[in-house]
């Protein structure tokens, strides 16, 4: 296994120079996306423009960019799409049950907060009658704020979600035809789609 570490800034520049030197200037043309792509589909460096902004695509899968390009390279043979199937994946099942009865308190939650409330004014009528005052600790303590249970904002619900074993059906794509000659097909975009080359 042979690996390679680089600048991905210094890449981008000299294929961006590489380009320019071969008329085809990526950078200042707002109507051109490049893109570099590794041997399974997925972009190394890129110059996208996307509702009149340039956007960095650099890291995505190509199918999910631009699906019907990706789509053409594999019938021109550039491409191969195999299946593959993991027999041990994970998936994961989120649970939307959105429930409203804690909005609901039951009765017996109403009576113990009146309690709550009974005693502790009971308890501060006593103190007021033993000493004649109450100290500046027990004051906040006693004074508390019992409120009905009702925020203003409901707190957020936490992610239910509940991981299970299952099979996956994946498609991959591996790169069958590379060589230093420029390979040219002609792609027809689709009409909501901008591209002119």
């Amino acid at each position: 296994m042979i690996g390679l570490q680089y600048n991905h800034t210094q890449f981008r520049d000299a294929f961006f120079k590489i380009t320019k030197e071969h008329n085809l200037n990526c950078l200042s043309d707002d109507t051109l996306n490049c893109f570099v792509l590794d041997n399974n589909g997925f972009i190394i460096i890129s110059k996208g423009i996307k509702n009149g902004k340039e956007v960095n695509q650099t890291g995505m899968f190509f199918g999910d960019v631009n699906d019907d390009l990706l789509q053409d390279m594999v019938s021109q043979g550039v491409y191969r799409k195999m299946r593959f199937y993991d027999y041990q994946a994970i998936c994961i099942e989120i649970n939307n049950a959105n429930s409203h009865s804690t909005s609901f308190l039951t009765p017996l939650h109403y009576i113990r907060q009146i309690g709550t409330w009974f005693a502790s004014k009971l308890v501060r009528f006593y103190l007021s009658l033993a000493y004649d005052y109450l100290p500046v600790w027990l004051e906040e303590m006693v004074s508390m704020d019992y409120s009905d249970g009702e925020s203003e904002s409901p707190p957020p619900n936490p992610n239910k979600s509940h991981p299970r074993s299952c099979d996956k059906e994946i498609d991959l794509y591996d790169l069958i035809n590379f060589s230093n000659q420029t390979l040219h097909f002609v792609h027809k975009c689709k009409t909501n789609e901008l591209c002119s080359r």
